[in-house]
């Protein structure tokens, strides 16, 4: 006797059910001799009880999960993931698949599968990536086996942000629609950087806004309208689920949101805290005129706090007379006036609670006010050391802490000058030279000498009246690298106003793979590029101008099909910081002399911080073109020009001329992206002219910027 097993749909009250029937053959007599099968169910696909619900995506690995427990449909235990490996095959376009590659492997395990890539591979790297499944791949306990399953797996990506005229409702857009997933604790994962992707991130609490999907789009309402340019939404891995049930593991950033203009909605910034008038008025200082946001006159006392080392409490100023202390706004400063003055034993920090204070357009500020406050008690508890540097042209002086010039003019003129004396003999003091330069940065106070100094020692004198003192944070940022696949060397510059070219020795197999490029920030957040924004091509790959902010650093992220993920960027320097292009250096117009010939001189420095921090060996090294062009009168004589990687120095050219008498020469000097034997296309210019006063100035903000980042590693 032989049984059959067959599945039959019955209808039933409304409901449709499968039930096994099992049919015995009673007409006949049939031989079954044995058979040797590879599969636990060899029926035809049929009603498969777990339904996919979705996926997460974690670069390389990702997890496709089902609603109930499920095996893979194989006797053979040992080739059980070979089985199911060659059932499963990927589309990273949406239509054409393809066998998993042979650096992936697969697990699975009750209600789910695991897709492992090596090498820091992504498994989904585009938006339309799909899975497919084979018929029969995978079997219940019930011996049902599945039917062919096509999954959609790829991430929610922003596709794009749109503000409300009021600045305050962000609405964003991705490729597929989001489900009301997770609503309690969305807003606990979602960030707003309010001056680009190095600056602090707020997160998103209840003082700051609300977010929740609606139609599918996350929709952000803040309280107080957004303003600036640089704003950043920034969205941690796991908190948003599309339509088919994807998840990011990783975070996603949009693009930075332009706020309506002519709008004023822009809160209060604190800027510092200072003490003046003999150390009796402590002054708390906004970016713009401000008032009491607390209704009832006089109130504004009982939300004010400042900590007393000495007793280890926090004392608040409604507690306290008038007469020993009182409050009062001017401008742009709330000021809390004691009636003594104060030493560093009765207080050591300030706080104001939030939303105590607006401005004059009812804008209101809404976190905690709070910072150090030292009272300056003699020069003993500011200065550090002093040293000479630049062949005795720099005289260095470093501070406890930041210092405020109160020398300026109604005009923002510094006066320092006027208020230090020097002295090469220790009792004759005399004025600076006016050709000397005096420059005042955070805590660091350069004298720049027109004339060396030749002598051993010197003595400085600050007269009274020259600095407040000041009280500032800077926090700095970290990179690693890690070694990966070698794909071709890239170098260029990341330019704010122009676009960037980065090039590359070309290598068709990788360009062809490229999938995805994206720009991180120094925080972690990445925001991948449309396909309008950049262009690759044989060599080359160009972003648009506009993507990147002046002054900040970023990771250019390329993600190609089959290529480490990270193997371009840490390895390969794709790391730098956005300049302007004209300002990549800093050059002095040409010096000449008419000796042997003539000679022209330009001394050069380079802006790009990379080139001076380098700590891991990490940094675009672009070549550029300097030319030297004599010129007699208006006439072009001849060109000298050198293909190189400029750094800071002096560069040189030499003329062949041996007759200048009587001749008007001069020489003009370029720093340029490109010159070659194609005249009509000589490139960027890419450097600025200035003053060697101007130049050295510059030098001295570079070398303090490197000094904090060295600091910090």
């Amino acid at each position: 006797m032989s049984t059959t097993k067959a599945m039959t749909a019955v209808d039933n009250a409304g409901r449709t059910m499968l039930r096994k029937v099992s049919l015995y053959l009673l007409m006949g007599v049939m031989v079954v001799t044995a058979l040797a099968i590879s599969t636990k169910a060899s029926a035809a696909p049929g009603y498969f009880v777990p339904v996919y619900t979705g996926s997460n995506n974690y670069g390389d690995e990702l997890s496709l999960y089902f609603s109930s427990n499920f095996s893979i449909n194989t006797l053979n235990e040992e080739e059980r993931y070979t089985f199911l490996k060659n059932k499963i095959t990927i589309a990273t376009d949406g239509v054409n698949f393809e066998a998993l590659p042979g650096h992936s492997e697969i697990y699975q395990n009750s209600s789910y599968i695991n897709i492992y890539y090596d090498n820091n591979i992504p498994v989904v790297p585009t938006q339309n990536t799909k899975i497919k499944i084979a018929a029969g791949a995978l079997v219940t306990s019930s011996d049902d086996l599945n039917e062919e399953m096509i999954l959609n797996v790829s991430p929610p990506v922003i596709q794009g942000t749109e503000i409300s005229a009021d600045n305050k409702t962000v609405t964003i857009t991705f490729q597929n629609e989001l489900q009301e997933y997770n609503i309690y604790n969305l807003a606990q994962n979602i960030y707003l950087s309010r001056n680009g992707v190095d600056s602090y991130r707020e997160y998103l609490s209840s003082n700051l806004g609300t977010a929740s999907i609606v139609s599918g789009k996350l929709v952000i309402t803040f309280n107080q309208s957004l303003s600036g340019a640089n704003n950043l939404i920034s969205i941690n891995g796991g908190a948003l689920k599309d339509s088919f049930g994807n998840t990011q593991g990783n975070g996603i950033m949009s693009a930075p949101i332009q706020v309506h203009a002519n709008v004023d909605n822009k809160a209060p910034e604190w800027e510092r805290v200072y003490f003046s008038n003999s150390n009796r008025t402590l002054n708390i200082v906004f970016d713009e005129d401000i008032q009491s946001n607390i209704t009832e006159p006089g109130s504004i006392r009982n939300f004010i706090e400042y900590y007393n080392p000495t007793t280890e409490n926090y004392v608040n100023v409604g507690q306290q007379s008038e007469e020993d202390v009182k409050v009062t706004f001017s401008g742009r400063s709330l000021m809390i006036e004691f009636k003594t003055s104060m030493s560093r034993s009765e207080i050591g920090y300030i706080q104001i609670a939030p939303n105590s204070i607006k401005d004059m357009a009812n804008n209101v500020y809404t976190y905690w006010i709070g910072g150090s406050v030292y009272p300056v008690e003699g020069w003993e508890d500011y200065f550090n050391y002093a040293y000479f540097s630049h062949n005795g042209r720099w005289l260095n002086l470093e501070f406890e802490g930041n210092l405020l010039d109160q020398t300026l003019d109604e005009d923002d003129v510094s006066h320092l000058q006027d208020k230090i004396k020097i002295s090469t003999d220790g009792t004759t003091f005399t004025d600076l030279d006016p050709r000397d330069t005096v420059t005042l940065q955070d805590n660091r106070m350069v004298i720049i000498f027109h004339d060396m100094k030749k002598s051993g020692t010197v003595t400085l004198k600050i007269l009274e009246g020259a600095f407040m003192d000041g009280h500032h944070n800077m926090q700095l940022p970290e990179f690693n690298s890690v070694i990966g696949f070698n794909v071709p060397d890239i170098t260029g510059y990341l330019f704010s106003n122009e676009a960037s070219e980065l090039a590359f020795e070309d290598n068709e197999e990788w360009r062809n793979k490229v999938r995805t490029i994206k720009i991180q920030g120094e925080n972690g957040y990445a925001r991948t590029l449309t396909s309008s924004e950049y262009a690759l091509t044989a060599g080359k790959l160009t972003i648009v101008p506009g993507i990147f902010e002046k002054g900040t650093v970023y990771e250019i992220i390329i993600l190609a099909e089959g290529y480490s993920e990270r193997a371009a960027f840490y390895t390969k320097s794709i790391f730098a910081r956005a300049q302007q292009s004209s300002e990549v250096f800093y050059m002095t117009a040409p010096a000449v002399t008419n000796e042997n010939g003539i000679t022209a001189k330009i001394n050069v420095l380079n802006m790009d911080i990379s080139a001076y921090i380098d700590p891991a060996g990490l940094r675009i090294t672009p070549t550029q073109s300097v030319v030297f062009q004599l010129m007699d009168g208006d006439t072009p004589v001849s060109i000298v020009s050198a293909k190189l990687k400029m750094n800071t120095g002096t560069y040189s050219a030499n003329f062949n001329v041996k007759e200048t008498a009587g001749k008007a020469y001069t020489v003009r000097a370029f720093i340029v992206s490109k010159y070659d034997a194609d005249t009509t296309n000589i490139g960027m210019n890419m450097a600025k002219q200035v003053t060697q006063l101007e130049l050295d100035l510059k030098q001295n903000e570079l070398e303090r910027a490197v000094e904090y980042i060295l600091n910090d590693y």
